[in-house]
């Protein structure tokens, strides 16, 4: 549970950056649920892109909830409840790299899962929609953001108290500078290598909520954003 700051008033600028990531990341929600709705009209066994669909809904869904909680945020009154449970890791990953095979597969990239063999067998006990969401922003900005014919890499390693997941990709490197700003709410790098910055700040209210950190490193063209949260 988070609530670090008292209400402050937003000013005319800062509401009408929300308003523009708002529009930006609506629009790019629902493009690609106009995407797939096409895909689906043309192939004779439509189910997997109607499943598809009904992820990208609830992409979209996540966003809005990310620019409300970001919003309240600013206003001194965060307020995100873990509810930790134990699941299994693997199935977690996997899913969600089910649920971006097409968007991969359309921008002439793979999506790789590779776990630490613990947690081919271990539960973790966190809270899985949060850790979910996390995850989500993470590879939705290693796939906009990494080079054509590359890999996207998630994987899971484990020390005695905590589960590492990192999301790996290929692409331009972000000056060490910048990066140390990433999680920062609203903000944005100079070519947009992190769209609005906005999935990043969630993120790391997320992740603190969790009782974790994340952190990115950045070289020779090897971006890795790495979650560490306590997973018993």
């Amino acid at each position: 549970m988070a609530n670090t700051k008292s209400p402050q008033p937003i000013s005319i600028a800062e509401l009408q950056l929300f308003m523009g990531i708002f529009a930006h990341e609506v629009k790019t929600q629902l493009a690609g649920v106009v995407a797939m709705s096409e895909y689906a009209l043309q192939d004779k066994n439509p189910s997997y892109y109607l499943k598809t669909i009904t992820v990208g809904v609830a992409g979209s869904l996540l966003v809005l909830d990310n620019l409300l909680k970001a919003i309240q945020a600013n206003n001194g009154y965060l307020n995100i409840e873990a509810k930790p449970k134990s699941f299994q890791l693997h199935d977690l990953l996997q899913q969600i790299a089910m649920a971006f095979k097409i968007e991969s597969a359309i921008q002439e990239k793979k999506l790789e899962v590779n776990l630490h063999p613990y947690w081919q067998k271990n539960p973790v006990v966190t809270d899985k929609l949060i850790l979910t969401q996390v995850l989500y922003n993470l590879v939705t900005n290693a796939l906009k953001w990494s080079y054509r014919d590359s890999t996207i890499t998630i994987s899971a390693q484990v020390d005695p108290l905590h589960c590492h997941i990192t999301v790996e990709n290929i692409g331009n490197t972000i000056p060490p500078a910048k990066a140390a700003l990433l999680f920062e709410p609203f903000y944005r790098l100079d070519n947009g290598y992190a769209g609005t910055g906005l999935g990043l700040y969630i993120s790391r209210l997320y992740v603190e909520a969790l009782g974790g950190t994340i952190s990115v490193s950045s070289s020779n063209n090897y971006t890795a954003f790495t979650v560490k949260v306590p997973y018993h």
